[in-house]
């Protein structure tokens, strides 16, 4: 990738993956290596905070696996019909 001047694209892609990284280990580690510190300093709240930050992503990804095919199918339609390739 760095040979075809995608170097910019890779640093983007490394930064990201450590980022999603570090956004995975910090909450498991606070939920299974300090438990207790966890329900004495932000109490009940973490629970619910936590399904709420997993359960939107969540349906925001199976929606879009609904409804992404219908809008692509259109998409190429609409592509047909104006003689694009």
């Amino acid at each position: 990738m760095v040979r075809s001047g995608g170097g910019w694209l890779l640093g983007v892609g490394l930064l990201g993956w450590v980022m999603a990284l570090a956004g995975v280990v910090r909450p498991l580690r606070a939920f299974y290596l300090e438990a207790g510190a966890m329900e004495t300093r932000r109490g009940p709240r973490v629970a619910t905070a936590w399904a709420v930050g997993a359960v939107v992503p969540a349906l925001l990804a199976v929606a879009y696996g609904l409804f992404a095919y219908p809008i692509h199918d259109l998409a190429v339609q609409g592509a047909t019909a104006l003689g694009l390739p």
